[in-house]
Order: C-alpha cells, then structure tokens, then sequence
C-alpha cells in the first residue's frame, strides 16, 4: 500500500483505532523529551501511520488492543536501534580500514 496524502481515507475503522492508540504512545513518550512542539506535531501523524503499516503487516490484518501494539512498538523501535548500531559499527570499520 503506496502512502499517500490521505492515507487516512483508505484505512478501516479498527486500523484508524490503532493509528490513534500509537500516536497517543508516541506523543506521550515524545513529550517527555525536549524536542520543539510544532516538529513533533509536524511529524506525529505520518509516523503513527508508518508504524501502523508495519505492525498490520507484521500481525497480517489482525485486530489488536493497546498493550498488543506497544509491545509491538517496542519490539520495532529495539529493531532500528539494533539496525542503527550495527550500521554505525560499519561505518566505522569502514573509515578506520
């Protein structure tokens, strides 16, 4: 599924449900950090999606509740930070060699 501006108009009324459950985890862990309202605001939606996307194809379709998507939430946030870390470990390697 292509993201496309009105990628709200295409979603079903379960998946509209988690898109708004993630954005309410992610708004309330981003406002724990000192990043400036109007760029979390800014970006919020779109990555509520994304991660949406990513846990429907992950649970292929399945309807899920609040505590289901934040483990899943977890389980992709560990997976780009292990995905960051070993990309800085090449990077690295890379220019030392």
């Amino acid at each position: 599924m292509a993201m496309t501006q009105n990628y709200r108009m295409c979603l079903t009324e379960a998946r509209k449900r988690h898109v708004h459950i993630i954005a309410r985890l992610l708004n309330d862990s981003a406002s724990k950090t000192k990043l400036p309202v109007p760029k979390i605001s800014a970006k919020l939606p779109l990555v509520a999606y994304k991660m949406e996307h990513r846990i429907y194809e992950l649970t292929k379709g399945r309807v899920l509740d609040e505590k289901t998507i934040q483990k899943f939430l977890v389980a992709l946030i560990q997976q780009a930070h292990r995905r960051h870390k070993r990309l800085q470990q090449k990077t690295i390697q890379i220019t030392t060699v």
